[in-house]
């Protein structure tokens, strides 16, 4: 069976494309270390997918774009939904907020466990949205560096979508 990372990438994938959405990913040939938790980097991620497909626009966009530069480990997640006014942005992690939001059913609380999952580790989630022309979520962590010799001490965490590339955590 699939492990549950490509089950997830299967479905988040799906709901991409029943809401008509193009999905684009950016990504090194290779996975990105960083110094994180797999499982929570990898719930936050998806938090953060699936919010992009339910509160965009039919025919619109995903983009997501994983980097490592200056020591750090980041996963940008741009969409072409309606946006967040400025006014709301300054709340939207905190519990049970959904704004104005439409386009789905929600608690309000996927970019609150987001935030906490990453601040957990010591990574960041930043936003940049403009109303009419979408969000963006960075979530990032420090770098970890691969030991030379050593496959086995780490773990790469797929992005949905791309399971070449993603963040790796330290297996201690």
């Amino acid at each position: 069976p699939p492990s549950p990372t490509i089950f997830e990438a299967i479905l988040v994938m799906s709901s991409a494309e029943r809401a008509e959405l193009d999905v684009e990913i950016i990504a090194p040939p290779g996975p990105i270390h960083a110094a994180g938790d797999r499982e929570m980097t990898r719930r936050a991620l998806l938090n953060l997918l699936t919010n992009a497909i339910r509160f965009n626009r039919a025919g619109g966009f995903v983009r997501v774009v994983t980097t490592a530069d200056g020591g750090r480990c980041s996963v940008r997640i741009e969409d072409s939904g309606e946006g967040i006014p400025w006014t709301e942005q300054g709340r939207v992690f905190e519990p049970f907020d959904r704004g104005d939001a439409e386009g789905g059913s929600g608690s309000g609380m996927g970019l609150t466990i987001a935030r906490r999952l990453m601040e957990m580790q010591g990574g960041t989630i930043a936003l940049r949205s403009r109303p009419g022309q979408g969000s963006t979520f960075t979530p990032g962590l420090s770098a970890a560096e691969r030991p030379a010799g050593s496959p086995g001490r780490f773990e790469s965490v797929a992005v949905p979508g791309y399971p070449g590339a993603g963040f790796g955590d330290r297996k201690e």
